[in-house]
């Protein structure tokens, strides 16, 4: 309740006013879209105060998603879904996050068509998981996966284990993937020997099993 508190606070909100009129005054049109999502509440009165200080096409530049609404969806019209990360509602599970010092050109894998017919079904029950292990010895093996769901979405991820330690590292945004709407599709160089384990989690799922049909590949050579 205070964060809330000072975030409605007369100086605040001035502050965010000024700052609205100084883009108005100096860059007028540079915004071609921004969406943002997942707000609280407080947000949406905030952003009602600031709002009439906008031109009518900056306004219209704007979505604002609360928590529960479809912004997904959005994205997805807006973007190829093979350059959306999956955890935003897209189908590439290993873009990474950006940073500015990645600059304008930001390289997305690019990933090849697979047949429904080449996916593997598989039975998650729901509260566990499944792990799809690969012993890596050959250091830039490529490990390569796609996969969807019937009906809902689940838990997906990839983790790295050293030989000599049980550590366990996330080397791919582990996260809820809507699955069900895309066939999701990932690729990943290993850098380090070691296991590596590709995971279908449904351990949200108290009742729901989960069917994955599924797909890897290993670039590595066979022992």
């Amino acid at each position: 309740m205070c964060f809330v508190k000072c975030l409605l606070t007369y100086l605040v909100v001035e502050i965010v006013l000024e700052a609205t009129r100084q883009y108005e005054a100096n860059y007028p049109g540079m915004l071609k879209k921004a969406i943002v999502v997942n707000t609280p509440k407080v947000f949406t009165v905030l952003y009602q105060l600031i709002r009439p200080f906008l031109s009518e096409d900056t306004a219209a530049c704007v979505d604002v998603y609360g928590y529960y609404d479809d912004w997904r969806g959005t994205l997805r019209e807006l973007m190829s879904v093979d350059q959306l990360p999956s955890r935003f509602g897209g189908a590439n599970t290993t873009v990474k996050p950006y940073h500015p010092s990645h600059g304008y050109l930001v390289t997305v894998p690019v990933f090849e068509e697979i047949e429904n017919s080449k996916l593997k079904p598989v039975n998650v029950p729901a509260g566990q998981k499944l792990d799809v292990p690969f012993n890596i010895t050959e250091v830039n093996a490529k490990l390569m996966w796609a996969f969807r769901t019937d009906d809902y979405d689940i838990t997906f991820g990839v983790f790295y284990t050293p030989a000599n330690s049980g550590d366990e590292t996330e080397v791919v945004d582990f996260c809820r993937v809507d699955s069900h709407v895309l066939t999701q599709r990932g690729s990943l160089v290993c850098e380090q020997a070691g296991q590596y384990t590709v995971r279908f989690d449904n351990t949200s799922s108290w009742i729901r099993p989960k069917c994955v049909y599924y797909i890897t590949q290993c670039s590595q050579q066979p022992n």
